[in-house]
C-alpha cells in the first residue's frame, strides 16, 4: 500500500485465517471473536464485514446497521446451522461451499457463490473433508473478492422448499455411535447410520 494512504476498514468476525492475511493487503482488518454489538459496528465504521467460524447469534440491530456475508462450508441449503460437513454424509445431501448474505434466519440470507465439491469415499474421512472444505471455501473468497468488491455477482435467494437444518444437539444424540469421530471414514458413516436406524 502506498505509505500514509487511508485504508478502509474490514471487520472480520471469526478466528484467523489466511484471509486476514490476504486482506490485509488492501484494507484495515477489526477482528474480533466475541460477540459484536451495533455500538461496535459503528466506531469501526467497516466498509465490509466478514463472518468466518464465528461462533455467536448475531442480533438484529446489527444486521440492521450493516451488511454482512458469511463464509459456510455447505452447499446451501442444505446443511444449515451445525456440523455441516458431518450431515452432508450422513443425510447423503450436496456437499460443498456457500458465501451468502447474513439474515434473520441460520444460514438463509441470499446467496453470492457456492461451490460443489466431490469426495472419494475410499480416501477420506469426516477430518479430511472438513478440512478440504475449509480450503474450498477460502479458495473460493479469494478468487471472487474482486469480483464482490466491483458487486459483479447475483443475490440468489435460498429455496424455501427443499434444504435441511440442524443444530448442534442433533449430532450430540449420535455421535458415541462414531467411536472414530473426526477419524470415521466416509465408508463407516453408512454402516454406522444403518446401525441407528434399525
Amino acid at each position: 500500500m502506498e505509505y500514509g494512504k487511508i485504508m478502509d476498514k474490514i471487520l472480520y468476525l471469526g478466528p484467523h485465517s489466511q484471509l486476514v492475511d490476504f486482506l490485509e493487503k488492501e484494507y484495515e482488518v477489526v477482528r474480533k471473536e466475541e460477540k459484536i454489538t451495533k455500538e461496535d459496528v459503528n466506531e469501526i465504521k467497516p466498509k465490509y464485514v466478514i463472518s468466518y467460524g464465528y461462533r455467536h447469534i448475531i442480533k438484529q440491530e446489527v444486521l440492521d446497521t450493516c451488511e454482512i456475508i458469511n463464509l459456510h462450508i455447505s452447499y446451501l441449503p442444505w446443511n444449515r446451522g451445525a456440523d455441516p460437513n458431518f450431515w452432508s454424509f450422513y443425510d447423503e445431501t450436496p456437499k460443498g461451499v456457500t458465501i451468502h448474505f447474513i439474515d434473520k434466519g441460520i444460514d438463509t440470507g441470499d446467496i453470492i457463490f457456492q461451490k460443489e465439491v466431490d469426495f472419494e469415499e475410499q480416501h477420506n474421512t469426516l477430518g479430511t473433508t472438513y478440512e478440504k472444505l475449509k480450503q474450498e471455501i477460502e479458495n473460493l473468497f479469494m478468487e471472487k473478492w474482486e469480483d464482490f468488491t466491483n458487486q459483479r455477482f447475483n443475490r440468489n435467494p435460498q429455496s424455501s422448499e427443499e434444504g435441511s437444518l440442524n443444530y448442534k444437539k442433533k449430532l450430540q444424540k449420535i455421535w458415541h455411535h462414531f467411536p472414530n469421530q473426526w477419524q470415521t471414514t466416509l465408508g463407516e458413516i453408512k454402516c454406522v447410520k444403518e446401525q441407528i436406524l434399525k
